[in-house]
């Protein structure tokens, strides 16, 4: 009795530091945007801080037009 086969489907990452070529179109904004953040919540720490940075990006990616909701 033979062994069934199997075809398996996966994805492969990509590779470390490589940024896909649909995403290259947002990383300087996302830069800038990551910047700006970092200094308006540097008086913050921990988890207020992470909430603030992500609120921060998020809100300057909106108001690029980036961000699909």
């Amino acid at each position: 009795m033979g062994k069934e086969k199997q075809i398996i489907i996966r994805n492969t990452p990509y590779k470390k530091g490589e940024i896909p070529k649909h995403l290259k179109q947002y990383t300087d904004k996302l830069a800038q945007a990551s910047r700006e953040c970092a200094l308006s919540t540097e008086e913050l720490e921990g988890m207020e801080r992470v909430q603030a940075m992500n609120a921060c990006v998020s809100q300057k990616m909106k108001e690029e037009g980036l961000k699909n909701e």
